[in-house]
């Protein structure tokens, strides 16, 4: 069984922060913010989020997007060089986020539970997905579902209180390289990868697709009972860990 990289040391970013082509900015961030911390940053977000985080039916779920809305907009001023508020987003065809405006400096983001994590590139496309490890119902079904057949039997050739995390680090691969190219969670079964103790190898991508041929995926394990993957278009990059800290 291909098992996910030790964890990463999550650093204090620097004051002035640099980012070359080739080079991969990971911010880790933690949604569970304190109240003073969450109105700053609500306050920073357009009127179309805010609207968005009123639609939450949960105070819970609603803290969590405004605090990691706002991080983003924080994280992405420092390689701007704006206000938070002056941060303008648009959307791909396959909701991928994007810089309005801004062709040069790429970014995706993943969430799950209280735990963010936001990749930042030069010039490079780039994608991540995170998942927390949870218990999942009927996980047979979901992998002939959604996986090839090979990554199918894959899981399936595994004890039964190993497959849990074997199907989320698949899943988060093809997850993050599939928004890396604008591609929605339909597309997973056309997407089909090999994890072996050195790597993760991209096999197939349905005909007719863009390819991947110079593509690579990270995987790692950001924090304890989560799995997380890296995609980026080339295959010399530099990976940066840096841990959000609230002002």
């Amino acid at each position: 069984m291909r098992t996910a990289v030790d964890f990463p040391q999550w650093n204090i970013p620097p004051d002035s922060l640099k980012l070359s082509v080739g080079e991969v900015h990971i911010w880790s961030v933690w949604l569970d913010a304190p109240l003073e911390i969450l109105q700053a940053l609500a306050e920073t977000l357009s009127p179309d989020e805010r609207q968005r985080a009123e639609r939450f039916r949960f105070d819970r779920d609603r803290h969590r997007f405004l605090v990691g809305r706002g991080t983003l907009r924080a994280i992405l001023s420092r390689y701007l060089k704006v206000d938070p508020t002056q941060v303008q987003f648009h959307y791909g065809p396959g909701g991928k986020p994007a810089l309005a405006g801004i062709s040069d400096l790429e970014f995706n983001l993943s969430h799950s539970q209280d735990l963010m994590l936001c990749a930042v590139a030069w010039n490079s496309q780039v994608g991540i997905d995170l998942e927390y490890l949870r218990p999942v119902s009927d996980l047979d079904h979901l992998t002939q579902r959604f996986f090839a057949p090979q990554e199918h039997l894959a899981i399936q050739a595994l004890p039964e209180s190993e497959r849990l995390r074997l199907f989320f680090q698949y899943w988060t691969c093809k997850e993050a390289l599939l928004k890396a190219i604008g591609y929605g969670l339909v597309n997973l079964k056309d997407l089909e990868i090999l994890l072996t103790e050195t790597g993760v190898e991209i096999v197939h991508l349905k005909s007719g697709s863009p390819s991947l041929k110079s593509w690579s995926v990270d995987l790692f394990t950001p924090a304890t009972n989560y799995t997380a993957a890296l995609a980026i278009e080339g295959r010399d990059r530099t990976l940066s860990f840096w841990q959000w800290q609230s002002q």
